[in-house]
């Protein structure tokens, strides 16, 4: 299990060029730092350049993975963060992440005067830039000797005052349009074109890293350029089924390779007469013609109804017939029919006769008996 441990610290000193004989105790080894770990890995040579990278919006909090891309895929010496709190950049930007891909030790933080940000530097990324600041800016980082210039506008601007200002400088410039930028899965087809002012919501690595190409591209020195979504992606499975990286892509996108094509009709498909005769009309004789055909509709519908109800009427009849003849087969001979108006009615009866008194009658037969008796004794 020890040997396991020493055999990494003695390959990553093999592939950065240290020399080491025998194998080094635990305690007194630190391992390559991590500059030698990310050259070992890009197995490119680190260029003297310095990067100083601005936001519009006086926060890295929406543009923070910028830096991690820009030390990914480029070769800086020296990153640095301009804004109005370096306390608050740092919050932002010092991660885990930064840590351990090395980014911290090119990292650096600045804030006040913009010339003296600039001194020194070589290359300026300005992120969602505000086109006031902006102007003020361009002029202390050509003084300061910035040779590389991208400003990238998310939403509002560039106005041709500003692209005028870039043109009187001898600096390299790009003013790159896009959309909203949107936190996302990377790797979307793209495409370039001029300089735009509405743009579709784009992935926000997608942007950084073709920032981060452009800056060493020459064909996208001086221009001013608008990258959208790009419907067609045949050309982009293309590429990476041939083994082409993002650098190859991006490198299509501005010299014009990658365009968007839309599905076209075929030149010899049989042209239908219908189809001919029907674009050949006005649209006041197709205009007429539904209307016409709106009012046979309602025609029809108004028969129909008409009918329907005639033959409702019809079957009602029909089962008003056949209920009178089947209450005529099964009616008993003393019961009267129905139609039989001459039949006697139960509100033509006679009333039932008065009850008779049986007290009255009782006292009256014994009053008789009495007078009776009393004759026969006399």
């Amino acid at each position: 299990m020890q040997m396991r441990f020493l055999a990494l610290p003695v390959l990553l000193a093999g592939v950065s060029g240290l020399q080491i004989a025998g194998p080094v105790p635990q305690s007194s080894y630190h391992g390559p730092s991590a500059a030698q770990i990310r050259l070992a890995r890009t197995n490119t040579p680190c260029m003297d350049a310095s990067l100083v990278v601005t936001d519009g919006t006086d926060s890295f909090y929406g543009s923070r993975s910028f830096f991690q891309v820009a030390h990914d895929h480029g070769s800086f010496s020296k990153v640095t963060a301009y804004c109005s709190s370096t306390v608050n950049a740092k919050k932002m930007l010092l991660s885990r992440q930064a840590r351990y891909s090395g980014l911290v030790d090119v990292l650096n933080f600045a804030e006040g005067d913009a010339g003296a940000c600039f001194e020194g530097c070589t290359t300026w990324v300005a992120l969602n830039a505000d086109e006031v600041k902006t102007k003020g800016w361009i002029d202390s980082a050509v003084a300061a000797g910035v040779e590389r210039i991208i400003l990238h506008f998310a939403e509002e601007g560039p106005s041709s005052e500003l692209a005028q200002k870039l043109e009187g400088t001898n600096v390299k410039y790009t003013v790159l349009k896009t959309g909203k930028l949107m936190d996302g899965m990377s790797g979307n087809p793209m495409k370039v074109g001029e300089l735009a002012d509405d743009c579709e919501e784009l992935s926000k690595e997608d942007v950084y890293r073709f920032i981060t190409e452009a800056l060493t591209i020459d064909s996208a020195n001086n221009r001013l350029l608008s990258v959208t979504q790009n419907a067609d992606d045949t050309q982009f499975r293309e590429m990476r089924r041939a083994g082409c990286d993002r650098r190859d892509e991006v490198e299509a996108l501005l010299v014009g390779k990658i365009v968007e094509k839309l599905p076209q009709k075929e030149d010899d498909a049989p042209i239908d007469p219908k189809q001919a005769e029907e674009d050949a009309r006005s649209q006041a004789e197709k205009a007429a013609e539904r209307e016409q055909e709106l009012k046979a509709l309602l025609e029809k519908a108004r028969k129909t109804g008409i009918e329907n109800q005639k033959k409702m009427k019809e079957e009602e009849e029909e089962k008003r017939k056949r209920r009178l003849e089947r209450a005529e087969l099964y009616r008993t001979p003393d019961e009267p029919t129905s139609d039989d108006d001459d039949s006697p009615k139960e509100e033509d009866a006679p009333p039932p006769p008065p009850p008779k008194d049986d007290y009255k009658d009782d006292d009256k037969k014994k009053d008789d008996d009495d007078e009776d008796d009393g004759l026969a004794l006399a």
